[in-house]
């Protein structure tokens, strides 16, 4: 028969257990309309190059730490989750970098956290997932690993695994306010209709030195369900956002949704692959810019904006190619005009739906951290999240700009 002592402390382990169980369950909805704190007050600007390195910053943190065979612990992830035992372990902490907050100058609270684990085996990653005493908000599997997303105290943590070298990756993620599982659902009626939006590649009339240079780049994909919302893939180029250009887009908008002018288009979600001016400026500046057709009203009142959908790195991990301006300038325009707008980090391995479209995650910059913790890129253009978006039998992939080292990442896995 067990002692008195002994069952009272069971009976106080397992009342512990219930109790971070049930923080799972608790739903991690934020209340919308605060997506964090700047440390700086974000100023607009009208870049359209690559930054210069920061300087460093004391709040940002990143480190290696090798945990021994012989520790009975195992590896501390964060307080609220348990160790990870493994034989022979590496575990690096990488500043996964904000939301919709500016990180160009200092860190911010909403930064996310993400800890990598090398060298650690499947069945090391099963028994660790047994320990989790949260609810799995969400699961699945492919042939790449196994992705696991839950909540603690109003937190995201998105837990993967990959046998390519053995990686567990464990990211907080205080910036995201919905889950990902949980965006905007919309009544498909079969009418999905997918636009490839003409930008302007004519002469340049400004941000350019030279009017002889042409610009060449910039995305623009308009996806329209069937109840004639919409779902944007990036934008273009600052130089790109001429008055003409940006009338033309609302005109167009408006045509293919059909809603006439006086009420508001809905858009159920904006996705920016990657920090670079020809993805993001055009979009900040046509949420700012006046509209002709509608008093001088900005275009940004023409519509609702429900969610936010990018995985941009650290402004100082990533520096060499980040777009700060431009995407300081994205972030304070969405976060002016839309105050109360989700956001959501997307990770590699997530899979969500709208309108009948299903949205697989296939890479993310973040499966290009090295195992010291560092980001192994040499084109900014490879931290471009990739979407596959699939709809009645037929699949397209927004690469955005990937390039040959985010190409190898996918190959692998």
């Amino acid at each position: 028969m067990k002692q008195p002592k002994t069952i009272a402390r069971q009976a106080l382990l397992w009342l512990l257990i219930l109790i971070l169980a049930v923080s799972g369950f608790a739903g991690c909805k934020k209340e919308a309309g605060e997506p964090g704190t700047d440390t700086v007050p974000i100023t607009e600007t009208a870049g359209t190059g690559e930054d210069p390195a920061p300087e460093p910053d004391p709040g940002y943190d990143t480190g290696i730490t090798e945990f021994p065979d012989e520790d009975p612990d195992g590896a501390k992830l964060f307080d609220v989750f348990p160790r990870y035992s493994s034989k022979k372990g590496t575990l690096v902490t990488t500043n996964g970098g904000p939301g919709l907050s500016d990180d160009t100058v200092l860190t911010t609270p909403e930064d996310s956290v993400i800890k990598t684990l090398v060298n650690t085996t499947e069945e090391e990653f099963e028994a660790y997932v047994s320990l989790i005493p949260y609810r799995q908000l969400a699961h699945r599997e492919d042939e790449a690993g196994a992705y696991y997303t839950y909540c603690v105290d109003g937190v995201y943590y998105d837990l993967s695994y990959t046998d390519i070298g053995g990686y567990v990756r464990l990211s907080q993620d205080p910036s995201t306010t919905i889950l990902f599982t949980e965006l905007p659902a919309v009544e498909d009626t079969g009418s999905l209709r997918l636009y490839q939006y003409s930008l302007n590649y004519a002469h340049s009339e400004t941000d350019y030195t030279e009017p002889d240079n042409v610009v060449d780049c910039g995305m623009l994909y308009i996806i329209c369900f069937s109840d004639n919302s919409l779902m944007l893939i990036d934008s273009g180029h600052g130089a790109q956002a001429t008055d003409a250009s940006l009338l033309g887009l609302y005109r167009f908008l408006r045509g293919v949704t059909g809603v006439p002018e006086g009420e508001k288009m809905t858009v159920r979600a904006w996705f920016f692959s990657h920090a670079h001016g020809d993805h993001v400026r055009l979009a900040a500046d046509f949420l700012t810019a006046s509209n002709p057709d509608d008093a001088g009203a900005s275009y940004s009142e023409s519509f609702r904006l429900q969610t936010v959908l990018f995985n941009f790195p650290s402004y100082r991990l990533a520096s060499n190619g980040y777009a700060g301006d431009d995407t300081s300038a994205l972030k304070n325009a969405i976060r002016r005009k839309y105050p109360n707008v989700d956001f959501v980090k997307l990770h590699r391995g997530q899979q969500f739906s709208i309108g009948g479209a299903t949205f697989d995650v296939l890479f993310t910059w973040e499966d290009l951290i090295k195992p010291d913790g560092t980001l192994d890129v040499k084109k900014f253009n490879s931290t471009s999240t990739v979407l596959k978006m699939t709809y009645g039998g037929k699949s397209a992939i927004f690469l955005g700009d990937a390039d040959t080292e985010a190409e190898a990442a996918m190959l692998v896995r």
